[in-house]
């Protein structure tokens, strides 16, 4: 039987840190990334702990499936650098407010992990209805609105931003 998997502690933030402010604009979505990480505990620590971190996202999901929260809910998470949208019915002038950030624990050759995409797919149905949302156009990707077009690849591999929304709509119509 294989060793029992240390848990890693995600309860220590790092105090004044501030990368992330006040959202400006309405919410229209959510975008979701990786984080380049090697582990869950290197992504925690740099999330985390870290006070030469200068990006955030509102959650990071760890491989097991733990939703970590890195900046609050309400918060600008500063996630996604210079951004163009990338479809008419999402207009915005500042990604970073416009779209909830989420990160899956995960380099861009890895493949998201069963526990990861079901967190992932629970978390975006617990903001759309808040919101009131039923449009999984609203689900985008990194990759889908950076500018220049092409200089961000994430989700890609990890979890396709197609089969993301799939299985989002599924859930929602209980398919």
């Amino acid at each position: 039987m294989p060793p029992a998997k240390k848990k890693i502690d995600t309860t220590t933030r790092r105090e004044g840190l501030g990368n992330w402010n006040k959202v400006r604009g309405q919410r229209l979505g959510i975008m979701v990334h990786y984080d380049a990480s090697s582990s869950d505990a290197g992504a925690v620590q740099w999330m985390l702990r870290d006070p030469a971190c200068a990006v955030s996202y509102n959650w990071l999901i760890l491989d097991d499936g733990e939703v970590v929260a890195v900046a609050p809910a309400g918060a600008r998470a500063w996630h996604a650098g210079g951004c163009r949208s990338s479809d008419p019915r999402l207009p915005y002038k500042d990604a970073n407010s416009a779209f909830y950030g989420i990160a899956l624990a995960a380099k861009g050759t890895d493949t998201a992990t069963p526990a990861q995409r079901e967190a992932l797919v629970k978390l975006c149905l617990r903001l759309m209805k808040l919101h009131r949302w039923t449009e999984v156009w609203r689900i985008t990707s990194h990759a889908l609105e950076a500018w220049p077009r092409g200089r961000k690849v994430d989700i890609g591999k990890v979890y396709p931003i197609g089969d993301l929304r799939k299985d989002v709509e599924a859930a929602l119509t209980g398919a």
